[in-house]
C-alpha cells in the first residue's frame, strides 16, 4: 500500500501531482482535460498521471468519449479504495474518529467519551482508531486531528485548549508514538477552512473567513487558496468584546459559546446543574414550556452571533464567511442567523454567509484535512 512518506516525497518533487489529485477529487477527467484546466503541458500531465497510476492512487478507465473527433482518450479517476485518512475530532466530552477517503467522503465512524486529560484522550483515540483499522483491514495514510484552541504551526502541539485546560500538550507526538502513524493537528477553524478548499465548499482561489461557533469560538482567514495564520496558529475569539443589539458588552465566549448558553439554561431552571449542551439541544426541540424557554435562549445566541460577525466585518470586510459547528445545527440556526445579519445596519455590504455543511460530514472532512494538506503541500 502507498504510504504517507512516498506520497509526500512525490508531491514535494512536483506540486503538479497534488493539483491533479485535487482536480480528480471533484470529477474524473482525461489527460487532455487536466492539461487544459490546470494550464500544464501534456507531457507534464502524462508523466504525473503515470506516476500516480504506478503507486495505485489513480486508475485509468475505458476510453469512451463518443461524439469527439480523433482517437478516444481514456478517463483517469481517483482510486478511493487505495488509501484513506483517519479524521479525529476532539470535543469537550467525547471524540469522534471517521474514515475519510481522498475525495472527502466519510465512511465508518466511531464516537467515544474521554476523560479530558491528554493521556485519557490519547488512549481513547488510539483504541477507536485501531478499531476502525481492524474493521477496514488496513491502516490509514495517517491521522488528521481537529481540536479547539491554539495549535502551533507545525501541526503537532496544542498550545492551549481552554475548554479542557490543556497547555502545551504535544498531542501529535503522543499519538504518533501510540499508533506508529503520521499525525497532523490543527485548530478546528483552520482545519474547517482547509477542508472548505480541499473538498470544494468554496472556490480554491476564494477569499473568505471561517467562523466556528461551538464549545470554542474560532476564526480562520483564507486568501487565494491559502489559509493564513500567525506564529501561534489561528484566531481564538473567546475573549473578543462584542456589543449586543440591546447595548450590553460581553466576550464572544460568554455570549455565544455552547457553555454560555448551557449556563443560561441552567440559570433559567430549564436544565439541571451538570447537564450538557447536548441535553439543551434535546430540550429545545420539545413542545414544552422548557423547550420554548430554550429556543428563546438559542434565538438570543443567534442575535449575539450576528453582532460577533459585525465585529469581525469591521476589521475584515470579507465577501463571504463560512459558519460551522453547533450554531448552524441548533433550532433557530443558520436561516435565522442569515436574517439577523441582514437586519443589522452595515456601512459596507454585509458578508454572504455560507452553511458549513452537515455536521458529521464537515467534521470528518475538517479533521482529515490537516493530514491531506500535509501530503499534497509538503
Amino acid at each position: 500500500m502507498t504510504d504517507y512518506h512516498e506520497l509526500t516525497a512525490l508531491f514535494r518533487r512536483t506540486r503538479k501531482a497534488g493539483q491533479i489529485i485535487r482536480h480528480l477529487s471533484a470529477a474524473p477527467a482525461t489527460r487532455a482535460e487536466l492539461a487544459d484546466h490546470l494550464g500544464f503541458d501534456s507531457g507534464t500531465v502524462s508523466r504525473s498521471v503515470a506516476k500516480l497510476i504506478s503507486i495505485g492512487l489513480v486508475v485509468e478507465g475505458e476510453a469512451t468519449k463518443p461524439g469527439q473527433v480523433g482517437r478516444p482518450s481514456p478517463v483517469v479517476y481517483l482510486n478511493t479504495d487505495a488509501l484513506w485518512i483517519c479524521g479525529l475530532h476532539i470535543g469537550v466530552y467525547s471524540l469522534s474518529v471517521t474514515c475519510v477517503d481522498v475525495t472527502g467522503r466519510p465512511g465508518d465512524r466511531v464516537s467515544v467519551p474521554h476523560g479530558q486529560s491528554p493521556s485519557s484522550v490519547v488512549a481513547a483515540a488510539a483504541e477507536a482508531i485501531r478499531s476502525l483499522c481492524a474493521r477496514r483491514g488496513s491502516d490509514p495514510l495517517g491521522v488528521g486531528v481537529a481540536v479547539g484552541g491554539w495549535v502551533d504551526t507545525d501541526g503537532s502541539t496544542v498550545l492551549r485548549f481552554p475548554a479542557l485546560d490543556w497547555h502545551r500538550v504535544p498531542l501529535g507526538a503522543h499519538l504518533e508514538k501510540e499508533l506508529g502513524l503520521p499525525v497532523k493537528v490543527q485548530s478546528v477553524a483552520r482545519s474547517h477552512a482547509q477542508s472548505n478548499l480541499v473538498f470544494g465548499l468554496v472556490q480554491p482561489d476564494a477569499t473568505f473567513g471561517h467562523l466556528y461557533v461551538g464549545s470554542v469560538i474560532e476564526f480562520a482567514l483564507s486568501h487565494h487558496g491559502q489559509v493564513l495564520c500567525g506564529e501561534l496558529g489561528d484566531g481564538m475569539l473567546d475573549q473578543l468584546p462584542v456589543r449586543t443589539i440591546d447595548g450590553r458588552t460581553g466576550t464572544a465566549r460568554s455570549l455565544v459559546s455552547d457553555g454560555a448558553v448551557t449556563e443560561q439554561a441552567i440559570e433559567a431552571k430549564v436544565l439541571r446543574p451538570g447537564d450538557t449542551f447536548e441535553v439543551l439541544m434535546d430540550v429545545a426541540v420539545t413542545d414544552t414550556a422548557e423547550g420554548e424557554k430554550t429556543r428563546r435562549i438559542l434565538s438570543r445566541r443567534v442575535d449575539n452571533c450576528a453582532a460577533l460577525i459585525a465585529c469581525i466585518h469591521e476589521v475584515l470586510p470579507l465577501p463571504k464567511i463560512v459558519v460551522s459547528a453547533s450554531i448552524i445545527r441548533q433550532p433557530c440556526g443558520f436561516t435565522e442567523l442569515c436574517a439577523a445579519v441582514a437586519a443589522r445596519s452595515w456601512v459596507t455590504r454585509p458578508p454572504t454567509l455560507i452553511h458549513g455543511g452537515e455536521v458529521i460530514t464537515s467534521t470528518a472532512q475538517a479533521a482529515a484535512s490537516p493530514l491531506w494538506m500535509a501530503v499534497t503541500n509538503p
